[in-house]
């Protein structure tokens, strides 16, 4: 798969690296705001080929600041380059899943509060189909699932 992306883009993707640990720098010290500046830096040529990272990252800390439209959006977009990852062997099935849950989780409860309930009625339905073990994750960069309660998360957490 790199051998058929350009120089240039590889090249971005090395800077999208720093750019994901200072990104993870700001968030542990609750810097909700520099972590959201710092993520939008990386290229958009880099989101286009499966980086899922960055609309999880990024979704994650507009959620922190309060945006919630953008939150919604960017979320759902996730959806989509966590598939363009996949399809690239990028993740395997079971992170799909898990990424896909953690997408899920957050669009469930935003759209719980919105009142939206069609919308939570689909989410919940897509997220009662996923099903992966969680000891086959190599990318959890998520540490904890605020909104999906279940033993599953419980032994995870103790795991950690």
């Amino acid at each position: 798969m790199l051998e058929k992306i350009k120089f240039t883009t590889k090249l971005k993707m090395f800077w999208s690296l720093i750019y994901i640990f200072k990104y993870d720098k700001f968030m542990k010290k609750e810097a909700y705001l520099d972590a959201y500046f710092e993520i939008n830096n990386i290229s958009q040529d880099v989101i286009e080929i499966g980086f899922f990272r960055y609309s999880l990252y990024k979704g994650y800390a507009a959620f922190q600041l309060g945006s919630y439209d953008e939150t919604l959006l960017l979320f759902e977009e996730s959806i989509s380059l966590i598939h363009i990852a996949y399809s690239r062997n990028m993740i395997n099935n079971d992170e799909r899943d898990f990424l896909k849950e953690y997408a899920f989780g957050f669009l469930i409860t935003i759209n719980k509060v919105d009142k939206e309930f069609v919308k939570v009625d689909l989410y919940t339905k897509e997220l009662q189909k996923l099903e992966y073990d969680i000891r086959k994750i190599r990318n959890g960069m998520f540490y904890d699932f605020p909104f999906l309660i279940g033993d599953k998360w419980d032994n995870e957490r103790e795991r950690r």
